[in-house]
């Protein structure tokens, strides 16, 4: 019975340690199966990763990354391009990449990490550094897709860190260093070490070749896996890559078509591809782009980004044995466009160029002062200029030949002879009215139609041209006359006095134009301070009487004032007139002579008053007007270098077909204009030039947007952006308003019909932009400033400045307070 049970004892204690082994087994078995399913995985994922790998010359695909301790390395990361889709450049952006890393915090733990929407790009390939910062961003990013692949892996402690047993280690087959070697001629292509050895005579298979190993263990706590080295498990995989050399020579060859096709009248622009195969699995495309990029904002030639064109070659190497394993190297060569010539101006706009003023309408152009035109003017309608606000002039219209001053009364047979003789030819006016006591004889034979000086052939009297006076006009038998245009002509004798006060005679050829309007009391000769009849002291002029127009006579005395018009003897237009006029204050008489035949005759007590501080003119009364005094005194200031205030100046083509030639002598004699006066044509330049929303700098360049403005602009500013709008073109599909403190530095276009650009308020400041200059031409060019479809409009209380030219295909009205101009 003992026996029985000493033998049960030692039965149920073999059961039970077989029960423990068969367990212990069990357990043994599964912690093996756990472990090779994560080893699988590991080297699944890795390896399928690898196989995928995008590679060009500038990154070989595979790149470790290491981590330090101490003294040693531990490069337990890899970043393996792998683009979703095609690559978008030569070099990884971070979205394209697959990094296989260590859990930072969780050493046992292999993350498969990809950040899908950071399309930066990746660290210098050799800024170790960066790439660790980035994985560690990476996998601290919310936005990152993290897998787990493993969390076995074994870890182990240094110092007081822990690391994974999980290393990465590549071998790139020929080196860089080789194949700098032989592009540069010290190696044969053919003895590099090739790992296939498939190459030709310019092109290679390179091997990109990565080993990886690591430990597994069955224990999710890193800080036990140092207890474990009987438990780990190593692992090792590898993946090779290849890829074709030389895409470099491939992408060469690219640029240097890419360049040389731009200059082929068929190259597409900067829109267009170009692509070749050149053979043993060699290939390139080229693509256009504009600007530079390694120009940026402060650097000096920063204003030529526009006119750069980065040429973009990627060249192609592929392995024949696996044509989908392609290498890929890029180049880019900035090309600098040197610019020749401007384009054409549309046909219309030919005749206004290099003007100033360019008025093609056929309406009146209102100028009023302190408005300013300076250069190259041209006015196919009738130029109004600054409106004579205070009228006292009183101007003849029309030809005068000769004035003659005598210090005695001549007899009538004498005025008869005068007459019968005289203006027939220029010797024989001489020699009759050269007789005793002439004093001065103004008779306006200068030789130039530009003469300035009036001579007095009898005494020292020299009168000057002054205004609209056009002297040298031939009357025919080698005698001249003086044109004197009925608005501001006259020959001013500065205080000229009678030569006798008790007996003068007054002699005067003259030939009216008209005697209308501001001409119908046209001064022929006379001494005054003003228009009024008392500020006379003696006048001889023509007048208007009961619908005709006589002789008119003032003579201030000693004793009275008297005025005498000879209404007995009717003056005409266009036709030759000779009229004398006598005093002699020992009879108490002044006689009128119309063609040498007396007409009246009246009495008159008392000598002539003299005075020295009274003005004498021939054409007109002093003081003249306004607008006289105003014109002339800008024009004297220009020319004494105090400043140029004359609102027209430099050249000035004038329509003669809807200007009077006062108007042209206006801009000849008193603003010192160069004037041509002729007929003249313009036609309208239409609109169709300043439509549209885009424009490009050159034939197939980039296309750039025009910025549209709103209807009412204040508080800002808009000038050229060298990216957006280089040329600083701006535009409105209507009215546009600007306010305060607008400041546009470029062109600013109305472009739809009927539109105007109103100026109100102050501090708006329009500057046209430079053009970029032309090669070797220091020319500045500008687009206009300003260019409306309609109107251009300025109130009288604006403060604006605008530099540079405006067009308006409709009126140009800047308003004065009381009128517009």
């Amino acid at each position: 019975m003992l026996v029985a049970s000493a033998v049960m004892g030692i039965i149920c204690l073999s059961f039970g340690s077989l029960a423990m082994s068969v367990q212990m087994a069990n357990e043994y078995s599964q912690e093996k199966n756990l472990i090779g399913q994560h080893a699988r995985v590991i080297q699944h994922r890795i390896e399928r990763a690898m196989q995928n790998a995008h590679t060009t010359e500038q990154f070989p695909g595979i790149l470790p990354i290491a981590y330090y301790e101490s003294s040693y390395d531990f490069p337990q990361a890899v970043a393996i391009w792998n683009p979703e889709t095609t690559a978008a450049t030569n070099y990884p952006q971070v979205d394209e990449l697959v990094i296989f890393t260590i859990d930072p915090d969780s050493p046992n733990r292999l993350l498969e990490v990809r950040s899908s929407s950071d399309s930066s790009s990746a660290p210098d390939l050799t800024d170790e550094a960066a790439w660790r910062s980035l994985v560690a961003n990476l996998v601290d990013a919310s936005s990152s897709d993290i897998v787990e692949v493993s969390n076995l892996v074994r870890a182990g402690k240094i110092g007081s860190n822990f690391r994974s047993t999980l290393r990465f280690q590549t071998r790139i087959l020929p080196t860089d260093a080789d194949i700098a070697a032989a592009r540069a001629g010290s190696i044969d292509w053919e003895d590099l070490n090739w790992a296939t050895s498939i190459y030709s005579s310019k092109a290679g298979l390179r091997q990109v070749w990565c080993q990886f190993e690591w430990q597994l263990v069955p224990d999710t706590n890193f800080n036990n896996h140092g207890n474990l080295q009987e438990e780990s498990v190593p692992f090792f995989g590898s993946s090779a890559i290849y890829y074709q050399a030389d895409a470099r020579q491939a992408a060469i060859s690219g640029v240097s078509a890419g360049i040389r096709k731009m200059y082929e009248s068929d190259w597409g622009g900067i829109e267009s591809t170009l692509s070749m195969n050149l053979g043993d699995n060699l290939s390139y495309q080229v693509q256009y782009t504009t600007g530079d990029a390694w120009l940026q904002p402060g650097d000096p030639d920063y204003t030529e980004k526009p006119f750069r064109v980065t040429v973009v070659s990627t060249g192609y190497a592929f392995d024949p044995a696996s044509p989908s394993v392609r290498s890929e190297y890029t180049i880019r060569a900035v090309v600098q466009l040197v610019r020749r010539k401007l384009q054409d101006n549309p046909s219309s706009y030919a005749a206004a160029a290099g003007h100033s003023l360019y008025s093609y309408g056929t309406g009146t152009n209102t100028l009023e002062a302190p408005n300013q035109i300076h250069g190259k003017t041209f006015i196919n309608g009738e130029l109004d200029l600054c409106e004579d606000w205070q009228k006292t002039n009183r101007p003849f219209h029309g030809l005068i030949d000769e004035i003659v001053v005598y210090n005695r009364t001549m007899g009538s047979f004498e005025i008869f002879t005068v007459n019968l003789i005289g203006n027939l030819t220029n010797s024989s006016l001489a020699s009759v009215l050269s007789s005793s006591g002439i004093r001065h004889w103004w008779r306006f034979n200068e030789s130039s139609s530009t003469a300035t000086v009036a001579t007095d052939s009898s005494g020292s009297r020299h009168g000057t041209y002054m205004g609209g006076v056009l002297p040298a006009i031939d009357v025919g038998g080698g005698n001249k006359a003086v044109y004197l245009d009925g608005v501001s002509g006259r020959v001013e004798l500065g205080n000229f006095d009678l030569p006798d006060d008790e007996s003068f005679t007054i002699v005067a050829w003259i030939a009216p134009y008209s005697f209308d309007g501001a001409n119908e009391d046209g001064r022929i000769i006379s001494k005054a301070t003003q228009t009024n009849a008392y500020d006379h002291w003696w006048m001889l002029s023509t007048t208007k009487h009961g619908g005709n127009y006589y002789p008119r006579v003032r003579l201030k005395t000693t004793s009275g004032f008297y005025e005498k018009i000879t209404n007995n003897a009717k003056l005409h237009t266009n036709t030759w007139t000779l009229l004398t006029l006598t005093f002699d204050s020992d009879r108490n008489e002044m006689r009128m002579y119309v063609n040498g035949s007396q007409k009246d005759s009246w009495t008159v007590y008392g000598d002539a008053q003299p005075s020295t501080d009274v003005m004498t003119w021939i054409g007109d009364n002093p003081p003249g007007s306004a607008r006289s005094r105003y014109l002339e005194a800008t024009k004297s200031l220009a020319e004494a270098d105090q400043g140029d205030y004359r609102p027209l100046a430099g050249e000035v083509t004038l329509s003669s077909d809807r200007n009077e030639v006062s108007t042209a002598l206006t801009l000849l004699r008193q603003l010192g204009c160069t004037p041509s006066y002729q007929q003249t044509s313009a036609g309208n330049p239409g609109s169709s030039t300043i439509s549209g929303s885009t424009y490009q700098l050159y034939p197939g360049g980039e296309t750039y947007s025009i910025p549209l403005l709103n209807s009412s602009i204040q508080y800002q500013s808009f000038e050229p952006d060298v990216d957006t709008n280089p040329l600083g073109i701006f535009r409105s599909n209507g009215n546009i308003t600007l306010n305060e403190q607008t400041t546009i530095r470029g062109t600013l276009i109305s472009q739809v019909s009927g539109s105007d650009i109103r100026l109100r308020g102050s501090e708006i400041e329009i500057t046209g932009a430079n053009l970029p200059s032309l090669d070797g031409d220091s020319t500045v060019y500008q687009f206009p400033a300003l260019i409306a479809l309609d109107d251009i409009e300025a109130s009288y209380n604006v403060g604006a400045t605008i530099n540079g030219a405006i067009a308006a295909f409709g009126d140009l009205e800047i308003n004065s307070l009381y009128s517009n101009s």
